[in-house]
């Protein structure tokens, strides 16, 4: 299963990297106009830049949970590794890959020409979010069926990254504490002072989502 979700970022990145424009001047003929998606591209780059991390963070906490009903990781917490190092070993550790995996993706298959360092911080903030989100169905799933649909539910704040282009004024405010509404900001913002301040409130809103999440995990387990 690891192998596909490895997989699977890079057969999605092919489709992105022709199909998108194919359709792009397809509809574009067929209309009339010079450009409909073109303006987005940097958004569906944003999505695809989370593929990796999502993905290979849904397999690290089906597997905690699958080990917490096995009742084999209350046998970790006990010696030398303990919860922190368990964490480590069964979350951080394929994050730093997933990251790795999905800033070598975008910087492949991007559809905008992103630089190095917006795609660094696209990547950096795809990761922390899925990092977020798989302590989110470990704090609250019991066991791997309440797991999968939890990993739905939080599948939905995702749409967050398509706020600032649907959704107009100050409204916006109320998603801000949505990593995914950061991510969007990102990938809209035209200045380099914009797009820094919405790259750390979503690094800090993602580590909001960790610290509670986290805690609430390691409380739920002692």
């Amino acid at each position: 299963m690891l192998i596909l979700m490895i997989i699977a970022p890079f057969l999605c990145g092919i489709v992105f990297k022709f199909l998108i424009p194919f359709l792009e001047g397809f509809i574009s003929n067929k209309f009339g106009v010079s450009k409909i998606l073109t303006p987005y591209f940097r958004t569906l780059d944003s999505f695809l830049v989370f593929l990796a991390p999502c993905l290979i963070c849904i397999v690290a906490s089906f597997l905690i949970l699958e080990e917490f009903d096995d009742k084999v990781s209350p046998y970790v917490f006990v010696t030398p590794i303990g919860f922190s190092g368990y964490i480590f070993a069964r979350l951080i550790i394929p994050a730093i890959f997933a990251f790795i995996l999905s800033f070598i993706i975008i910087m492949i298959f991007n559809l905008s020409g992103i630089s190095i360092l917006l795609g660094i911080i696209l990547a950096t903030i795809g990761t922390l979010y899925a990092i977020g989100t798989t302590l989110v169905v470990v704090a609250l799933a019991n066991n791997k069926v309440e797991g999968l649909a939890v990993t739905k539910l939080t599948g939905i704040s995702f749409l967050g990254i398509l706020v600032p282009i649907f959704v107009e004024g100050k409204i916006q405010i109320l998603f801000f504490l949505l990593p995914s509404f950061w991510l969007g900001k990102v990938s809209m913002a035209k200045e380099t002072t914009s797009l820094m301040l919405c790259a750390l409130a979503g690094i800090g809103i993602s580590f909001i989502w960790i610290s509670i999440f986290y805690n609430k995990f390691k409380r739920r387990l002692g």
